[in-house]
């Protein structure tokens, strides 16, 4: 397989529950989200989340991704206004086969 890389935005917000917090990344140009306990790990999370998804659609010989709208406006107006975080949250290590990456990570 190629490699193929894809570019991505995604919006951390904080969430507090019960058990205690955890961090929500959502994607913006699709709308998927993922947690995780960390800014970094939930990052982590969404990255892996992406790279499955577009193995399982080039497994089953689709586009990835063709089955995904974008995440809803609430989420691109709340990343607008949301504030840049550093690339060292982000995770360095990727898959031989796909590359994505979050162009842009931005905490609510």
């Amino acid at each position: 397989m190629a490699e193929k890389t894809i570019s991505v935005s995604v919006l951390l917000c904080k969430e507090f529950h019960a058990e205690g917090s955890l961090w929500v990344a959502q994607c913006l140009e699709y709308d998927i989200a993922a947690q995780g306990k960390t800014m970094k790990t939930a990052v982590q999370a969404i990255l892996q989340a992406l790279r499955e998804q577009a193995d399982r659609d080039t497994e089953a010989g689709r586009k990835p991704f063709a089955d995904f709208e974008k995440a809803p406006k609430d989420f691109w107006n709340q990343f607008e206004s949301a504030e840049a975080i550093p690339s060292e949250v982000q995770p360095q290590a990727l898959p031989p086969a796909w590359m994505i990456r979050a162009q842009e990570v931005r905490v609510c």
